[in-house]
């Protein structure tokens, strides 16, 4: 177990500097609003990673929990940046209307106050956490984690969409750059699937934020 918890170790600090290096060339290299918002959601990449490394090697209950909540600094932001960097990515750098990514944050924003308020009406969490593997695991969810859950989700799955008809009308030299990604889509979201319906060989262990740098 000691083995396995190391390798954790060392994929998740791989991870972070994956995140950095392509956040920070991506962001030197910003030509364009698509370079810039590569960035955005590898920093929020960045952020989930840090701190759920930070957590996984923290000691005592509270301080993991809080290394735990500010993960989700990284984790609910980063479906709307990743949408939006697909919708830059596949209408040639043209921007959203202003509504649309007004009301892309709408969701984001109540499940952020829903988690640091949680301990006032356990909407996000409404049972007792408790460590495994290091992590912290929850004992249920409440509704608000479920609209989070949803949400990010459906941005993910229209990102999917969105991917899909750009690959079928691309070039030869785009379609394989879609094609990372939609797998990288798809890698990413059965790793989630994973953590989330937590089987007892890696119980509290998130290989999320490991698959979109892999």
């Amino acid at each position: 177990m000691e083995v396995f918890l190391s390798l954790y170790n060392l994929a998740l600090a791989l991870s972070c500097l994956t995140s950095i290096v392509l956040g920070v060339y991506s962001w030197l290299q910003g030509i364009d609003r698509t370079s810039r918002h590569f960035s955005y959601f590898n920093f929020a990449l960045l952020v989930w990673v840090l701190f759920h490394l930070l957590e996984v090697n923290a000691e005592g209950l509270s301080v993991k929990y809080t290394y735990f909540r500010l993960q989700y600094l990284g984790i609910i932001p980063f479906p709307v940046l990743w949408l939006t960097f697909i919708h830059y990515l596949v209408h040639d750098d043209r921007p959203p209307g202003r509504w649309i990514v007004i009301s892309l944050w709408v969701v984001p924003l109540f499940s952020m106050v829903m988690l640091w308020t949680n301990e006032l009406h356990g909407w996000f969490w409404p049972g007792p956490l408790s460590a495994e593997m290091g992590a912290i695991v929850w004992t249920g969810t409440g509704w608000a984690f479920a609209v989070h859950t949803a949400y990010s989700y459906a941005l993910l799955s229209l990102s999917m969409i969105m991917l899909g008809r750009e690959y079928i009308r691309a070039d030869s030299m785009k379609r394989k750059r879609i094609g990372m990604l939609m797998v990288a889509l798809v890698v990413c979201a059965a790793a989630n699937v994973l953590f989330v319906i937590k089987p007892a060989p890696v119980f509290g262990i998130d290989f999320t934020p490991l698959s979109f740098p892999v």
